[in-house]
C-alpha cells in the first residue's frame, strides 16, 4: 500500500522576484462550439470505461484473452492505490502512467470514442465535477454537431447500467480556453509549471488528496470562485513544457453562466511580477493554431468522423489517451491488433502552408491529396512489365501516382496532414536539396501550394520503435 503522502500546494515562482525580469500573460477565448453530456450514477466508471480509449476502471484488466469483473480484486496488483469501491463517492479519475506511477486526478482527462470498426468517431474530454456526491459524475465534452449522435449512442451502449445522462441546456454554462505563459525564465531553469502542477498532481494517490490539491490550484488561480464547475490542465502539452521553459500551459475551464469574463476571476496577485490578462475573440483561432502546430486534434472540425484510426492521431503519444489492457471497449480489437502488430501505415503531423491564402479554393470539409515530386519518391517501385498488357499499358501504370499523404484541415499557414511513414525520414531528416517537395493544388487557379512538414516532439520516440520491429 502506498502511504499517505503529504499534500503540495502549488508555489508558481516562489523562488523569483520582481527583479527577474520576469512577466507573464493571461489569454483566454470564450468557447461557442462546444456541448456537454452530464452523466452520473453507481455504473458510470464503468460504462464509460466501456465506451473510451483511456483507462478510467484501474481494476479492469485482460487475463487470458478474458475480462475480469470490475468488482474483483483479486487480480490487483500488490501496492495499486485503488482500495475503494468506484461506484461510491465522486472520486476522480484514474491516470495509469505519471512520472510518479499511478494517479487519481480531478483535471479531467483528453480521450476518444470509436466506432466498432475502430475509427474515430471523435475526440473528447471527461470532466469530473468538484462536489462531493453519492455516485460518480462527469461531464463529457463534444463539438455541438456532434452532440446528438454521441446521445443515441449513449442510449444504444447503456442496456441495464445503473447510469443517468442528460445533455446540458446552453444557458447553463461558458465554456473557455486559457493559457498562461511566463516569459524570460533563465535557460538554467525548468518551466515552474512542472513544479508546481505536473510534477505534485501525478503524486495525489487518494481521493481526498486529488480533491484537496484541485481545491489548491483553482483558489490559486481563480479564488476559488464558485462559478468554476471543472477544470481540464491539458497534459498533451507536457513534453513540450519540459522541453522548453517558458511554454504556456494550456487549460480549458468550464464555468456557470454566471461568468462572463473568466479574466474577471483570475487570481493576478498570484504571482511577484507583471501578468497581461487579455481576453480574445470567440473561438480564437490562436489556441486552435497552438493546437494545430503540435499535431492536437480538437473536435469535428480537425478529423472528420470516422475517417482515422486514434493510432493514426498520435493517441499513442499522449498520456493516458489510449491503452492496451483496460478490457473490452468499442472499437477494441483493431486498436489492440495495431497496437499488438506495431503496423501502423500513416500518421498526422502538423506542417506549413507557403500560400495559406489560396486555401479558399477548397471544398470544406474534404480531405485533400497531398503530393510528392517524382524525384523525391524513394518508395517508388521499379516493376517489371506484365507480359499480360501491352507497354502502353504498362508506361500507363507506372505514371500513376499514389498520394503520399492527406491534408486533414489547416488554420491560416498551419496545417495537419496524415502522412504515410514511408515518407517520414524525408520530411522531417531536412537537407537544402529536398526543400518544397510535398505539395497541394488548388483548384481553380492550379497553383502549386508547398507543405512543410514539422518535425513532431514524438519522432525519436517513434524511430526507436520501428528499429525494435
Amino acid at each position: 500500500m502506498f502511504s499517505r503522502i503529504k499534500l503540495i500546494t502549488p508555489r508558481i515562482f516562489q523562488r523569483f522576484n520582481s527583479t527577474n525580469d520576469i512577466t507573464g500573460s493571461f489569454q483566454y477565448t470564450r468557447l461557442t462550439t462546444k456541448s456537454y453530456i452530464k452523466i452520473w450514477g453507481p455504473d458510470t466508471i464503468k460504462f464509460l470505461n466501456g465506451m473510451i480509449t483511456s483507462k478510467l476502471q484501474p481494476h479492469f484488466i485482460k487475463k487470458n484473452l478474458m475480462t475480469i469483473n470490475a468488482n474483483d480484486k483479486s487480480q490487483i496488483n500488490e501496492g495499486s492505490i485503488i482500495n475503494f469501491p468506484l461506484n461510491e463517492s465522486n472520486w476522480g479519475l484514474y491516470q495509469e502512467d505519471g512520472p510518479h506511477g499511478e494517479y487519481i486526478s480531478k483535471f479531467g482527462q483528453y480521450t476518444g470514442f470509436l466506432n466498432g470498426k475502430g475509427k474515430l468517431i471523435t475526440n473528447s474530454i471527461i470532466y469530473n465535477t468538484s462536489q462531493d456526491l453519492k455516485y460518480p459524475e462527469f461531464l463529457v465534452e463534444f463539438d455541438k454537431g456532434i452532440i446528438f449522435d454521441m446521445i443515441k449512442d449513449f442510449e444504444s451502449h447503456k442496456l441495464g447500467s445503473k447510469i443517468k445522462f442528460q445533455s446540458l441546456k446552453e444557458d447553463e454554462f461558458n465554456s473557455w480556453d486559457i493559457r498562461i505563459k511566463f516569459n524570460n525564465i533563465p535557460k538554467n531553469i525548468e518551466n515552474p509549471w512542472i513544479d508546481n502542477l505536473i510534477d505534485p498532481m501525478s503524486q495525489m494517490k487518494t481521493p481526498k488528496d486529488a480533491r484537496l490539491f484541485y481545491e489548491n490550484v483553482m483558489n490559486t488561480l481563480f479564488n476559488g470562485d464558485k462559478d468554476v464547475i471543472s477544470c481540464f490542465v491539458d497534459n498533451r502539452f507536457n513534453k513540450l513544457i519540459y522541453k522548453d521553459g517558458q511554454q504556456s500551459e494550456h487549460f480549458r475551464l468550464i464555468t456557470s453562466k454566471n461568468c462572463q469574463d473568466v479574466g474577471g476571476i483570475f487570481n493576478v496577485g498570484m504571482m511577484p511580477f507583471p501578468i497581461e490578462t487579455k481576453q480574445l475573440e470567440n473561438d480564437s483561432v490562436a489556441f486552435r493554431k497552438d493546437r494545430l502546430q503540435n499535431g492536437f486534434i480538437d473536435g469535428v472540425k480537425d478529423v472528420l468522423p470516422t475517417t482515422l484510426l486514434p493510432l493514426e492521431c498520435n493517441f499513442d503519444y499522449l498520456p493516458n489517451v489510449i491503452n492496451s489492457n483496460k478490457g473490452c471497449y468499442v472499437g477494441q480489437e483493431l486498436t489492440a491488433r495495431t497496437i499488438s502488430t506495431g503496423i501502423l501505415r500513416k500518421r498526422v503531423v502538423s506542417v506549413i502552408i507557403d500560400k495559406p491564402e489560396l486555401m479558399s479554393e477548397f471544398p470544406v470539409n474534404e480531405y485533400i491529396d497531398v503530393e510528392l515530386d517524382e524525384k523525391f519518391d524513394v518508395t517508388k517501385s521499379n516493376m517489371a512489365p506484365s507480359p499480360f498488357t501491352t507497354a502502353t499499358d504498362n508506361n500507363t501504370k507506372l505514371k500513376k501516382k499514389k498520394p503520399v499523404g492527406t491534408l486533414l484541415t489547416s488554420q491560416d499557414e498551419i496545417g495537419l496532414v496524415l502522412l504515410r511513414t514511408d515518407y517520414f525520414p524525408l520530411a522531417f531528416n531536412k537537407s537544402p536539396d529536398v526543400a518544397d517537395k510535398f505539395h497541394i493544388t488548388a483548384p481553380r487557379t492550379n497553383t502549386r501550394v508547398n507543405i512543410t512538414p514539422i518535425r513532431p516532439i514524438w519522432y525519436e520516440e517513434w524511430v526507436k520503435s520501428q528499429m525494435k520491429r
